[in-house]
């Protein structure tokens, strides 16, 4: 198995980034429904390549260069920041008083 710095620095990144914005989510809206959505979409448009391998015949390429591990960072932080920025953003407003009352949630 090969395990790159870079991937895993990614998905770090990424997973902290959606993790800030459905944060903001469920402390704007008071409900799990809408990340559980979010979170499906996510998943499925991820899952599309493996559905649909026709339409991505390129290999795995395991051994990368530093251009592609540079573009591959790159990708990352424009997509997976946008949504840390989201979250910033919805929540840069936020009081104390909204998150000790998202807390106590009802489902």
């Amino acid at each position: 198995s090969y395990i790159s710095i870079s991937g895993v620095v990614s998905q770090i990144f990424a997973a902290t980034c959606l993790g800030a914005l459905f944060g903001a989510v469920l402390l704007k809206t008071k409900n799990i429904y809408p990340i559980i959505l979010i979170h499906a979409a996510i998943s499925f448009f991820s899952l599309v390549g493996t559905l649909y391998p026709e339409y991505f015949p390129d290999p795995i390429v395991k051994e990368k260069t530093m251009i592609n591990i540079i573009i591959s960072v790159i990708f990352t932080i424009i997509v997976f920041g946008s949504s840390g920025l989201i979250g910033y953003y919805l929540l840069k407003d936020t009081d104390e008083l909204t998150v000790e009352e998202a807390s106590v949630i009802k489902h």
